[in-house]
């Protein structure tokens, strides 16, 4: 049973945020919160945070207002198990929300998206055709309201349509209570989202089922795989599940949508040629494996901008190390992918931070921050707020100073989660002076802690980061944030960190040839470099066993 305090502590933040971001106080302070919290205010916005998805394409995380996240989670927890049981009545999906004890989410796909080239392979032997499509623009596109029909019907949704205690009006309810009542769309990051998401995707399932009692193939999240003997067949069944997403007022993605002749492969070209690419753990000859191995990761990233390649390609040194001797090359390849393509931030964080406990590796922290502040500089201004956090984020890690026109560049982005960082540096020295003007609006008046900027006015304000006039006492008046700062509840902590990793264990740092780590689980790599099946495509476990020498 999935429990509100969980899915307040590990499954509300999004997993693309900084490491300071986190609710563990929250979680750990909701016993002190009164009754009656519904009464307090009708609705809150989230605050919003950009992510990259794929080139000149953003993608909006949602995070809500913790007192109607506390109320939606709660309402989940009371109705678990019917939830439960819905959602396990999927025959095709393979993201059926999970509770496991992990210190990751609250709520796990019972499928990581790796299992995708695994199911492709299987079902493929008796079939010919392939049907590929997924839902169009799917999280910002859910009608609240068709919650209550995947759970009850829309018959009977419509006829208890003011019934406030119909399940699925109360998480329509709840759900539209975060974000200013609004009915188009759910937030994206929080745990509740894949709950809802799979609400619906598995009503859609069994209308497919009622259709086509036959149908073969699976369904990841929004993705559909299914399989056929004749073309006829797979025409038909796309008409079908058109037909199936209407009755939820959601729409088939034409342009992912085709038949395929089978067999297909099931990996990408680029992909299945980087694995191949064996690095030598030595000195002598890694510099020139290391120059091979980015050269072809740096043409394929030209080749195929949508793909996440130079993350990919980053990801294989989570495990195995690079020689003291080859740092500097290293270091020098790795800022040029965060210019390239900042998605790899996150990963590149973790490389830097293990290597830099190291005394034989040298940081050279002139380069580092030359590449942070062009990846400051341009994606500010685009309020761009995962690449400037991310960035900002390294330099702290790092100790490196911003300098007056990188901080002036910064106060242009208006991201909450850009701006908390920022102060951070500010308070501890690393940003000297900048004007946080552009800011201030976050502070105006009481109904900004409950605005798009929520985390911002109040984080800033108990943490003492702002000053603000005499008159502004808008959390010590609010019945819910004034609870919360009485007990400390704190959304940023500087001392959390991102995990480093475990290159150095019983290894000497002269020698770098004990880096035998090759039998790790691949599956788990994929899931770390690319978490939540990130990319438009699959991850094949290598069962190739690596040479001498090499990784």
């Amino acid at each position: 049973m999935v429990l509100a305090k969980d899915l307040i502590e590990r499954g509300y933040f999004p997993s693309e945020l900084p490491p300071p971001f986190n609710t563990i106080s929250l979680s750990n302070n909701l016993s002190n919160l009164p009754s009656g919290l519904n009464k307090i205010k009708a609705s809150s916005k989230c605050c919003r945070h950009s992510i990259p998805k794929v080139e000149n394409s953003r993608r909006l995380l949602g995070i809500p207002n913790p007192l109607h996240y506390i109320i939606l989670c709660n309402n989940i927890e009371n109705n678990w198990t019917v939830l439960e049981q819905h959602v396990n009545n999927s025959r095709f999906s393979l993201t059926t929300p999970e509770v496991r004890q992990t210190p990751e989410r609250a709520l796990t796909r019972k499928h990581d998206w790796g299992v995708i080239a695994e199911r492709r392979i299987t079902e493929m032997p008796s079939s010919r055709f392939l049907v590929r499509t997924d839902i169009s623009n799917y999280y910002p596109t859910i009608y609240t309201h068709s919650i209550s029909w995947a759970l009850h019907s829309k018959t009977v949704s419509k006829a208890r349509q003011k019934d406030k205690h119909l399940l699925g009006n109360i998480l329509d309810a709840g759900i539209r209570n975060t974000q200013d009542r609004q009915t188009m769309g759910i937030p994206i990051g929080p745990d509740t989202s894949l709950l809802i998401s799979e609400i619906i995707g598995s009503a859609i399932d069994k209308i497919l089922v009622d259709c086509i009692p036959n149908l073969t193939g699976f369904r990841y999240i929004d993705d559909y795989y299914f399989y056929f003997h004749t073309l006829a067949e797979a025409e038909s069944a796309i008409s079908t599940i058109n037909a199936a997403l209407r009755q939820y007022e959601l729409d088939i993605n034409s342009e992912k949508t085709k038949i395929l002749a089978l067999p297909q492969p099931v990996q990408s070209a680029w992909r299945s040629e980087l694995s191949r690419y064996r690095i030598r753990r030595f000195s002598k000859g890694q510099k020139e494996d290391l120059v091979t191995y980015f050269s072809k990761a740096f043409e394929y990233s030209i080749a195929f901008p949508n793909d996440s390649i130079l993350k990919y390609a980053l990801g294989r040194f989570k495990r195995h190390r690079v020689t003291a001797e080859c740092w500097t090359l290293f270091e020098a390849l790795i800022l040029k992918c965060i210019v390239a393509e900042p998605g790899v931030l996150p990963f590149a964080t973790k490389i830097f931070l293990t290597y830099s406990k190291q005394g034989d590796y040298y940081l050279n922290k002139n380069k580092i921050s030359e590449a942070l502040f062009s990846v400051i500089s341009y994606h500010a201004k685009l309020n761009h707020g995962f690449e400037v956090a991310w960035a900002l984020w390294l330099c702290k890690s790092l100790d490196i100073q911003l300098n007056s026109q990188v901080a002036k560049q910064v106060a242009l982005c208006s991201d909450p989660v850009v701006a908390l960082i920022t102060l951070d540096m500010r308070n501890v020295g690393l940003i000297p002076r900048i004007d946080i003007s552009p800011w201030r609006f976050a502070f105006a008046n009481a109904n900004e802690l409950y605005d798009e900027h929520w985390l911002l006015a109040y984080e800033a304000k108990i943490k003492g980061w702002v000053r603000l006039g005499q008159g502004n006492n808008h959390v010590a008046n609010d019945p819910f944030f004034q609870i919360l700062a009485k007990y400390g509840v704190s959304f940023y902590d500087r001392n959390r960190q991102v995990d480093v990793f475990d290159l150095f264990k019983n290894t000497t740092q002269k020698g770098n040839d004990n880096n035998k780590n090759d039998s790790a689980d691949t599956n788990e790599f994929f899931d770390e470099v690319f978490p939540e099946g990130e990319g438009d495509y699959e991850y094949e476990e290598e069962i190739e066993e690596p040479l001498e020498g090499y990784w």
